[in-house]
């Protein structure tokens, strides 16, 4: 098959075979827009920067050409590709069209050139009026004007590229800020419920003697005291400060004074224009062109000045405000974990005074499933559901593999399916937060 240079192709095939054919120059001069692994458990695994698309999306992609890099092709994969109408090739039968020459312009006809070669009568009139020396003269002092003048646009360029990069810098800060703030320590509570989950399921597994299931419950209250800890929320003599103020119990939160009040940037005057002296000969012609140069350079530079100290005193008051921001947002979700700790805390007391095991392990279970069910409603407060693990087919959207258990031809139906849900999955709309750990049967 012959394609042209830059069309977009997909590559097809097992994962070895995809990373030794982006190696080759062939590739160089089209656009590979994706690769489609013909196994989902390959072995061997893609670099992390390569785009991967399921088998099932290659008819979305139009105007594409998919080129299989294998040197077998399955009969199910072609009739797959032919059945959806798929256009693909062997990668070894690929030849690149060469590029078509582009026309060499026509020469201008010899009347054009002795109507370019007349002078005006006028022109020949004011080239008398000055001797060659003083065109020459006139010249070099014109053109030493011009690059004063561009040296000045130049700065300007620099100026307004310095302010570009404050604004983006600004918006990059702001974007998505909320998640950005919220997510790690929500990523933290997930991995939380995982343990308290894990937790209540060992109490009936190994049978946990009572002393050990004191030490868990113990262990899960330093656990949470060290998740606020890592977001710099202190402790100290039974209260909880963040970023210098007292979170918990106190409930009224103070915000800075004035914080709201944006500075004002203080105006220049506008510079003193210097007027142009009349022009009466060379000299006083090179002078106005100097005039004219330092006026545009000091306006010029005087406005891209102003602006920019204007922008970075928005700047240094939005970052200001936006520190404040960060406590006004995560203190609520502190205020919860720090009342999940006092929970801990308290259950834990509780299990090192009571009489029996029997009313131990009712403490603990007890514990770990009011913990889950506390986190599971926090998730949810922040749009974080907990996917119900219904599938029994291994999704890679969804499910991470670790571990795989071999079986027979004689089970084969049950090749990639789940055999045990290790975790749940945590989404957040569309958007996979914590795919579950699963066991995948495998032939």
């Amino acid at each position: 098959m012959i394609l042209n240079q830059g069309d977009n192709v997909i590559l097809y095939g097992s994962n070895r075979n995809i990373s030794q054919a982006l190696g080759e120059k062939l590739l160089d001069t089209l656009n590979v827009i994706s690769v489609c692994s013909e196994n989902i458990l390959d072995e061997d695994e893609l670099p992390e920067w390569i785009d991967c698309v399921d088998l099932k999306d290659l008819p979305r992609y139009e105007n594409t050409i998919v080129l299989v890099v294998n040197k077998s092709f399955s009969k199910k994969a072609e009739a797959y590709f032919c059945d959806n109408n798929i256009q693909y090739c062997m990668f070894d039968e690929v030849q690149i069209a060469e590029p078509v020459a582009e026309e060499e312009p026509l020469p201008e006809s010899e009347g054009a050139e002795e109507v370019a070669e007349q002078v005006p009568e006028e022109e020949c009139k004011v080239t008398s009026l000055l001797s060659q020396e003083q065109w020459e003269e006139l010249s070099a002092k014109v053109v030493s004007c011009e690059n004063d003048f561009l040296r000045a646009l130049r700065n300007l360029k620099e100026k307004d590229d310095a302010i570009y990069n404050i604004n983006k810098e600004l918006q990059k800060y702001k974007d998505d800020y909320y998640n950005k703030l919220t997510m790690p320590l929500l990523g933290d509570l997930i991995s939380l419920r995982e343990d308290c989950k894990t937790s209540l399921e060992n109490l009936d597994k190994y049978q946990l003697p009572a002393e050990k299931q004191k030490q868990y419950v113990a262990y899960s209250v330093e656990q949470v005291e060290n998740i606020l800890q890592t977001y710099d929320v202190e402790i100290e003599d039974g209260k909880y400060f963040y970023n210098g103020q007292v979170i918990f119990p106190k409930e009224d939160f103070d915000r800075e004074p004035g914080c709201n009040k944006i500075k004002e940037v203080a105006i220049d005057p506008m510079p003193e224009i210097i007027p142009i002296s009349p022009v009466s000969s060379l000299e006083t012609l090179y002078e106005a062109f100097q005039t004219i140069q330092k006026n545009i350079e000091t306006v010029v530079l005087q406005g891209s000045n102003m602006l920019a100290q204007a922008i970075r005193l928005q700047n240094d008051d939005l970052k200001k405000q936006q520190k404040i921001t960060d406590g006004l947002l995560s203190i609520p979700l502190f205020v919860k974990v720090i009342r999940l700790k006092q929970y801990f805390e308290k259950q834990s007391q509780e299990m090192v005074t009571a009489l029996t095991d029997e009313e131990v392990e009712n403490l603990y279970r007890q514990t770990y499933q009011f913990a889950t069910e506390s986190l599971e409603q926090l998730l949810l407060s922040y749009e974080i559901r907990i996917r119900s693990n219904i599938d029994d087919l291994y999704d890679p959207r969804y499910h991470k593999i670790i571990k795989m258990v071999k079986v027979d031809s004689e089970e084969a139906e049950k090749d990639k399916k789940i055999a045990q849900f290790c975790s749940d999955c945590y989404v957040k709309g569309e958007r996979v937060i914590q795919p579950a750990k699963v066991v995948v049967y495998r032939i």
